[in-house]
């Protein structure tokens, strides 16, 4: 069939060569472009596949069909091949079971079944494919399965419609895909994926699953090859131990390990991580904090920050250096410890079974000793200046044993190499190169989707106590209290707070010091404080310019906290004080200086000021009358007033540390 613009020829395969079924309107040019076309198929069978000529004119060859037909129009000279058809061009070989060859352009529509072979082993399927040999570029889709596009070596790439440029082996698809390399598994709405380089990049929606963890994200690179999972967005990314978020840096797979260079944070169970930039190993169990470090413990309500850190998830160690900041908080009441370096770990098993017999027979001895005072009952009381009141029966007479200094074992080598690791190994760049960055989509394409990682980290348990050690340097500071030290020791088993070495403590309006002092804390509020040697209190009487200073002072202090404010304090035994009397009109009636066994005093409700104070057995006092004092010789033998040392204030005591700050993650 024919009109006066064009001409179809038809023809049919019989054994090697092609025999015309019908033709109309024959001309010379019809009959020349036909013998060409039969010419370069003849040739391309002649040739084994994989060994064509390189003839520069990168023209596609036909190598086999069953049946076709030959039309020219309109300048256009087009051949529809049908069945069992065949292409080459250069090393690219196409099957299919239609297509068109448009001779003028030297480019291919296929449909049905296509399929597409490159000598290093690529290959598409599709059920319509539009190939152009100018540029190289392929279009395929799919309606009712997916086109699929592999590189040979376990890597695939599944979406409805992709777009392929076999020149630079670049692939990308704007309507969902999938792409499998291994067990790794990477869905989203857009992609591009490079087979040359093994480099992918992937937006909207993107979800990486693997058995050994998984991403989530709106915009990541991953490389096939090297298995190194790039981020471009914020990204969540799921294993075993932790859950690591950040918005740019990468993640190696293979080795599991990390470098993020935004704003990242890491949980593990109630271990919470977060700092400018974060390099973590999965392996060693090892992650390195740098910049604005937010070091959380959820259970315990610790928070710690500094300007860098290190954290052994195995271990559950924590190293805190560069102005490091720690804060306690119970309901609106923050206890503030800075220091040069802390160091935390979780307490170790036996160590709690140790405290639990500890516990069990302090209770013991406490009602034997209760049961022992309540037979004797031999106590003599001086009342005459605590108001001619009898003494308080609730004060705690058992006084623990002078402990064993355990600094020295929480801060040896060994404890802080297990939070240090190894030396730190600057993060190795990517290589590759970066495909055209186009929009994505998701699809699940197959079942093994269904082998991908789904687990969530292990939780630890919450309720595990840890102990902190802080030296070098150490001050404290909440409304109520305020100390330094050279070093301090927290263990949540006993909820004990030790400080080390010329320790001071301001508690309100007073000055408490010794050889050790120990904060008993509760809910991380204060309730008891204990200088188990060489202890003594000091509170300030009158105005600053007066220089009177109540004083007491024994082997052991051990005072109570209501509110975060010292309430009551004993001192024994060799106990000793210096009391300011007054009358019921607050006026200065002179000075006591007494002894006894036990002495007890009462602060007010603010804590500030010596309400009342009680003498126990063996009493010796001398009164001198006020205008007989000389306040600077009414001094007991520890007597050293260091209220210059004392921080003034909240900001005061931040100055040179990690201010406080919220996590950006939380």
């Amino acid at each position: 069939m024919a009109d006066t613009t064009g001409t179809m020829v038809f023809f049919k395969k019989v054994g090697a060569a092609f025999q015309p079924l019908a033709t109309t309107a024959k001309t010379a040019a019809a009959f020349l472009c036909l013998f060409m076309l039969w010419s370069m198929a003849a040739s391309a069978q002649a040739t084994k596949p994989g060994n064509l000529p390189d003839t520069g004119k990168a023209l596609i060859h036909v190598l086999n069909n069953d049946y076709g037909e030959f039309i020219q129009a309109d300048g256009r000279q087009v051949q529809k091949l049908m069945n069992n058809v065949k292409l080459r061009y250069g090393s690219d070989t196409m099957y299919c079971d239609s297509a068109f060859f448009y001779v003028n352009t030297n480019s291919v529509e296929a449909f049905g079944d296509v399929a597409v072979y490159q000598a290093d082993g690529t290959r598409a399927f599709a059920e319509y494919m539009r190939y152009t040999s100018q540029n190289r570029q392929v279009y395929m889709r799919s309606q009712n399965s997916d086109v699929e596009l592999d590189d040979g070596k376990g890597n695939t790439l599944w979406s409805k419609e992709i777009h392929y440029q076999l020149g630079t082996k670049t692939g990308f698809y704007n309507r969902g895909g999938t792409l499998q390399s291994g067990q790794t598994i990477v869905t989203s709405d857009a992609g591009t994926y490079n087979l040359r380089t093994k480099q992918a990049r992937f937006r909207r929606n993107v979800v990486v699953s693997d058995p050994q963890y998984a991403v989530q994200s709106n915009d990541l690179g991953y490389n096939t090859q090297s298995k190194i999972v790039t981020f471009y967005d914020t990204a969540t990314v799921t294993n075993q131990k932790s859950i690591l978020k950040t918005r740019s840096g990468y993640y190696n797979t293979l080795d599991s390990t990390a470098h993020f260079t935004s704003r990242a944070a890491i949980w593990n169970g109630n271990q919470f991580i977060e700092a400018d930039t974060l390099d973590y190993d999965h392996a060693a169990g090892l992650a390195i904090a740098k910049g604005s470090v937010i070091a959380m413990d959820t259970a315990q309500g610790l928070t710690l920050f500094s300007g860098q850190a290190r954290f052994n998830e195995r271990s559950g160690t924590l190293l805190a250096y560069r102005q490091p900041l720690l804060r306690t908080i119970h309901n609106q009441d923050s206890l503030f410890l800075k220091a040069d370096t802390f160091y935390s770990a979780p307490v170790a098993d036996s160590v709690l079974i140790r405290y639990k017999r500890e516990k069990a027979n302090k209770s013991l001895q406490q009602t034997a000793s209760e049961l022992q005072q309540m037979a004797a009952a031999t106590d003599t009381d001086s009342t005459a200046i605590a108001h001619n009141e009898g003494p308080n029966a609730d004060i705690t007479t058992s006084i623990p044993h002078k402990p064993t200094d355990t600094l020295a074992a929480a801060t040896q080598e060994a404890a802080i190499k297990d939070a240090i690791g190894q030396p730190e190994k600057s993060p190795d760049h990517l290589t590759g190169n970066d495909t055209t960055l186009l929009p994505l989509s998701h699809q699940e394409h197959f079942d093994s989707l269904q082998a991908g990682y789904q687990n969530q980290p292990e939780r630890e348990d919450g309720s595990k106590p840890r102990y902190f050690t802080g030296y070098y340097h150490v001050q404290l500071f909440s409304d109520s209290l305020q100390g330094r030290c050279d070093s301090i020791y927290y263990n949540q088993a006993d909820s004990l707070l030790r400080m080390y070495r010329e320790p001071y403590l301001w508690p309100n309006n007073s000055q408490v010091s010794g050889k050790m002092i120990y904060l008993k804390l509760d809910s991380n509020r204060l309730r008891e404080l204990i200088v188990p040697e060489e202890g003594i209190l000091i509170n300030r009487s009158g105005p600053a310019q007066a220089d009177m200073y109540n004083q007491i002072q024994g082997d052991v202090i051990h005072g109570f906290f209501e509110n975060n404010r010292l309430r009551r304090l004993t001192a024994s035994p060799h106990a000793e004080s210096i009391y300011y009397v007054t009358n019921d009109d607050n006026e200065y009636v002179g000075c006591s200086k007494a002894g006894s066994r036990e002495i007890d005093i009462l602060f007010d409700s603010t804590g500030n000021k010596v309400s009342k104070i009680y003498y126990r057995q063996n009493v010796s006092q001398d009164m001198t009358p006020m205008k007989d004092v000389q306040p600077q010789a009414m001094r007991l033998s520890r007597f050293k007033w260091q209220e210059a040392l004392r921080p003034k204030n909240l900001a005061t005591f931040l100055n040179g540390v990690s201010r406080p700050r919220k996590p950006e993650w939380q």
